[in-house]
């Protein structure tokens, strides 16, 4: 409970310190940046990072997995799979395509629930 709050007041920090470089790059370059910055606590993108997590726990427990089965057949800790499964973190490409390898699925079908 204390480490999911550390945690939450670090990714509001960190949201702080994107969109204070966003500014500092447009005020420096005089020009308004185009690129929307998307921070962690951005729904919009927490609804998309969400989604894989959720595609990937149902694919797993389908397969009659665990959690701890699953990270070490792709080589990461099971704290790191729940992370992912919960959508606080976000997997790499190179672990996106382990995890597809594992469900015997593309990675754009780990962004589905089955």
């Amino acid at each position: 409970m204390l480490r999911d709050k550390m945690i939450d007041c670090f990714v509001e920090a960190l949201d702080k310190e994107i969109l204070d470089l966003q500014a500092f790059r447009e005020e420096f370059s005089g020009e308004q940046v185009d690129e929307t910055v998307r921070t962690l606590t951005d729904p919009d993108y927490r609804a998309e990072v969400g989604s894989i997590g959720d595609g990937i726990r149902s694919r797993r427990k389908k397969a009659g997995m665990t959690q701890e089965v699953l990270a070490n057949e792709i080589g990461i800790g099971q704290s790191m799979l729940a992370q992912i499964e919960r959508g606080s973190k976000v997997p790499t490409m190179v672990l996106g395509r382990q995890i597809a390898r594992v469900f015997k699925c593309s990675m754009e079908e780990l962004f589905e629930e089955v």
